[in-house]
């Protein structure tokens, strides 16, 4: 399956399924005659394959034991304890069927992560080695990796016999670019077609004549939150500490001093345009006052006692820096909370 452009869930390999009475149990109907880009035929022993070698403990994927733990077996077969997904089975060459351990509304979407892409079996190599070779990544998808030099540029090539029709691009080059600085100059010396945009940068491609017709705005469907770490650092056990760290932060401050207005104030973790977001919730307030004394009960007046608190945060996005700083002095600020960040 595969996210659609109305961020629904939609049909792809498979196109149809059906899910019993009781929301456990999916069964999958393939396409006819959907290719690998080495030319051959999809069938069901390929998704099988797949989702078990992304399980597979000696491949240790950092993603599997998130997204499809929610399949029975799954557990057990990243813990090493078993050689098969048992909730997992092929019915026949077009017909596969998904056990999962209760009702989740949500499962479809999990099965639209890299994680459970389909591979082909006899391009991948050995069991649990990763891909790194374009002989080695063989897919159904629209684009067939030409070359690949992953400090400099990826490369790919049209697969014309894609299940959804021939892509209209012939090629992608892909430039691995990781200063928005250098990708900005790129893009104004016509050596690259498309980037992501800092929000910094607006302001003065909104005043450049050459430039301003390109400009485009997207809702993204995203949410920046700060996840807090409880076993490396038991004090975030507390939900005392926890919520006095939130309410000390000023999202509107972020939002509209930091982040010029272009960003909209999360009150909850599922943002816009994803099924499950809510209206008017009113969230954590921002209450430095409420915050002081919630640390205060957790045994941490004015901070003292509470060990430093260390923020790891995405390179090469200057935005993401800003408002990693701005908690940085939010919190010393208000709760004299230390924070580093790397």
């Amino acid at each position: 399956v595969k996210w659609g452009e109305d961020n629904t869930v939609q049909p792809n390999l498979a196109e149809k399924w059906t899910i019993d009475p009781a929301g456990t149990l999916y069964t999958f109907k393939l396409r006819p005659n959907v290719k690998f880009s080495n030319g051959r035929t999809l069938n069901a022993e390929d998704v099988k394959f797949s989702l078990e070698r992304a399980c597979d403990p000696k491949f240790a994927s950092p993603t599997a034991g998130t997204y499809l733990t929610d399949i029975i077996g799954v557990r057990e077969r990243l813990a090493g304890t078993a050689k098969e997904i048992s909730g997992i089975k092929v019915v026949d060459p077009t017909t596969v069927t998904i056990q999962i351990d209760k009702t989740r509304p949500y499962f479809l979407g999990k099965l639209t992560y890299a994680c459970a892409y389909v591979v082909a079996k006899e391009a991948v190599g050995t069991a649990g080695a990763t891909m790194t070779k374009p002989e080695q990544m063989i897919g159904t998808g629209p684009f067939i990796f030409d070359t690949i030099d992953s400090n400099r540029l990826v490369t790919l090539k049209a697969f014309k016999e894609y299940h959804e029709g021939a892509p209209k691009v012939d090629r992608i080059e892909r430039p691995v670019v990781l200063d928005a600085v250098t990708r900005l100059n790129m893009y104004k010396q016509g050596q690259v077609d498309l980037i992501p945009l800092e929000r910094q940068d607006v302001k003065a491609i909104q005043a450049d004549d050459k430039l301003k017709g390109d400009l485009k705005f997207f809702d993204r469907p995203s949410t920046w939150y700060v996840g807090l770490n409880c076993n490396l650092l038991p004090a975030l056990k507390d939900r005392r500490v926890r919520r006095a760290l939130a309410m000390a932060v000023d999202r509107k401050t972020i939002v509209d001093g930091i982040l010029g207005g272009q960003n909209v104030i999360a009150t909850s973790i599922v943002p816009p345009g994803v099924p499950g977001h809510r209206e008017n919730v009113a969230g954590v307030p921002y209450d430095v006052a409420g915050a002081k004394a919630l640390l205060a009960q957790a045994g941490y007046p004015g901070g003292k006692g509470l060990p430093e608190i260390e923020l790891s945060y995405r390179d090469g996005r200057p935005d993401v820096e800003l408002v990693a700083q701005a908690l940085q002095q939010q919190w010393k600020e208000a709760l004299g909370v230390n924070l580093t960040l790397q």
